[in-house]
């Protein structure tokens, strides 16, 4: 099919998780149980996500991820 390649992916398997967390509508607390982290450890992790690809916040960081094929 018209299936472009994907960009290559700048996260960590880490940053991907929380994301797919994310696009699964959980809320940081959640994320942070799933993963046995800290709410601040996930918040750094996105905070890292925006930085790598640009994003300004959680929705678009999403979107962006999805659209590149990377999640």
């Amino acid at each position: 099919e018209g299936q472009r390649m994907a960009e290559p992916c700048p996260l960590s398997t880490r940053e991907l998780d929380v994301l797919r967390y994310l696009s699964d509508g959980m809320v940081y607390k959640q994320i942070a149980g799933e993963m046995q982290l800290s709410v601040s450890t996930i918040r750094t992790h996105l905070h890292n996500v925006y930085g790598k690809i640009g994003a300004v916040d959680r929705a678009q960081a999403v979107l962006l991820a999805r659209d590149r094929g990377w999640i």
